[in-house]
């Protein structure tokens, strides 16, 4: 099939496989939330979770909106929005049985309020802050949110959770491991039923489990961190991106190409690819391109393209008439712009088609 716009190719097969291989990690009883926030990182949230629908525990997603698509699409186990959701998203939260965070007293009296006038409940996870300083109650105040719930007849607190800023070194993990598990014995103790989670991807890696893990780089087939963990777990990377040559040319010594003052070292022969910033990748010059990419195009050296691409020599890719811009290589081409893989993901394939791979 030849398809006229960008393409980008999704392996649901390796998804699941991933998660197959996540949850085989984890003890029993522990809880597998599937990230699928930012479309499933890029991925296609719906699809992605109908996928591994029968592996995951439950999903996270970062905006009520995000877990309205999923419950639209078929998914009816637990959703968490793990960002702070304002006074208009409670409605839509409680209306669609999605699970609410709670980082301060205050939540908690605006979120039962909003139960109170739909009649209806609502769950919540509470949120505490070991460290990272981005949202979540402090151990030294968090009695005064638990206070609140405990009030409240309409609200339902089912987990309680935290965050690792750096993942990767462990002294820093312990800190705020020593931190959570504080706040878990005064949840518990109000809630003997919520479910205690800290680890995203990095933490599962470093073995703290507790009630549940939330995964979502992994899931997608890229590690957090390089470097040793204690947890070994095998993924693979699930898209690549292709897009189409338009164009080949000859740039002679001195010559401008594109937009701006840039002019040819050397005589250069070039293709020109159908993808520019306006696809996802920035407006910048980096390995193998000639000048900043444009809007629509972009100009890649004829004589050193093998980067992401199956096809090695610009000759046969010339013949194909296709360019990867992404073929399950995020890490490396991160490392090229000075980013790193989530960005990637959720932005190689802005405007692509997606195909899906069963």
């Amino acid at each position: 099939i030849l398809y006229m716009l960008n393409v980008a190719y999704i392996n649901l097969k390796t998804i699941k496989k991933n998660a197959v291989n996540i949850k085989s990690k984890l003890p029993a009883g522990c809880r597998f939330y599937a990230v699928v926030k930012a479309d499933a990182y890029g991925h296609g949230a719906e699809e992605v979770a109908n996928a591994i629908y029968g592996v995951a525990d439950g999903y996270c997603v970062s905006l009520p909106e995000e877990g309205v698509s999923l419950r639209l699409a078929g998914i009816d186990k637990e959703i968490i929005v793990l960002a702070p959701a304002v006074k208009s998203d409670y409605k839509t939260a409680i209306s669609y049985d999605l699970t609410l965070s709670a980082s301060s007293e205050e939540d908690i009296v605006n979120i039962s309020a909003a139960a109170k006038k739909m009649k209806s409940a609502a769950k919540v996870h509470i949120a505490v802050n070991t460290g990272m300083n981005r949202f979540g109650e402090n151990l030294p105040s968090l009695w005064k949110l638990i206070a609140a719930a405990k009030k409240s007849k309409l609200i339902s607190v089912t987990g309680v959770y935290s965050h690792f800023y750096s993942p990767e070194d462990l002294s820093a993990v312990n800190r705020q491991c020593e931190i959570f598990g504080r706040a878990v014995n005064l949840i518990k103790e109000a809630f003997p039923e919520a479910v205690a989670h800290i680890s995203a991807s990095g933490g599962f890696l470093q073995g703290k489990f507790y009630g549940g893990v939330r995964i979502g780089i992994l899931l997608y087939g890229y590690y957090p961190f390089c470097g040793k963990s204690r947890i070994k777990v095998s993924v693979s990377p699930a898209m690549k991106v292709e897009t189409r040559i338009v164009a080949t040319g000859k740039a002679e010594k001195g010559q401008n190409l594109l937009y701006g003052d840039f002019t040819a070292k050397k005589s250069e022969k070039y293709f020109l690819v159908r993808y520019g910033y306006a696809d996802g990748l920035p407006r910048t010059t980096v390995k193998n391109q000639l000048n900043n990419r444009c809007m629509d195009i972009t100009a890649v050296n004829f004589d050193e393209i093998s980067d992401g691409n199956d096809l090695k020599t610009g000759k046969k890719i010339k013949k194909d008439g296709k360019f990867y811009i992404l073929n399950k290589n995020a890490d490396k081409i991160a490392e090229k712009y000075g980013t790193i893989s989530y960005e990637i993901l959720t932005s190689v394939a802005k405007r692509a088609k997606r195909v899906y791979l069963r």
